[in-house]
């Protein structure tokens, strides 16, 4: 079974990629209803970034992520595709920015693009973990719980 968590914070891409998915009659599938008033995909906010953020902190710190030993890319040798994700890894920073008044808080951003970088690969990680996390932990999934392929999450 596939479990999809798709992003639905612009227009209405989620719901064209499901649709795709029903009229090319792929089955086995479910969706994160994460978004704003529980429809489906997952609304990336402040919150949510910093949280997966956190996550992928945590999950590396312990050493629940590693390079699967058949790891590939389909574009790069996997040596240069591991290279990208490390200095991803290495790019992506906590910027925290003064408020534009005296009382104003702090703007705080999570993000990789310092100087013309690229974070796609460490953003899709974050969210893949707080998707799993999510698909895991949340009750109202529990309905798929016999296809689920392990019980906890990382």
């Amino acid at each position: 079974m596939a479990v999809l968590s798709l992003e639905s914070n612009l227009a209405f891409e989620s719901q064209h990629l499901l649709h795709y998915l029903h009229t090319h009659n792929f089955e086995r599938w479910c969706s994160l209803s994460e978004g704003a008033r529980g429809e489906l995909g997952f609304l990336t906010t402040h919150s949510t970034k910093e949280r997966q953020a956190l996550m992928l902190r945590e999950a590396l710190r312990v050493g629940k992520i590693s390079f699967a030993l058949r790891f590939f890319s389909i574009s790069m040798t996997a040596e240069e595709a591991k290279k990208r994700v490390k200095d991803e890894l290495k790019n992506f920073s906590v910027i925290k920015e003064p408020g534009k008044t005296f009382f104003a808080k702090p703007r705080i951003t999570y993000s990789g693009k310092l100087n013309g970088q690229q974070d796609d690969t460490v953003m899709t990680l974050q969210m893949a973990l707080l998707s799993q996390r999510c698909f895991f932990e949340d009750p109202k999934y529990e309905r798929f719980s016999a296809q689920r392929p392990c019980s906890r999450p990382l």
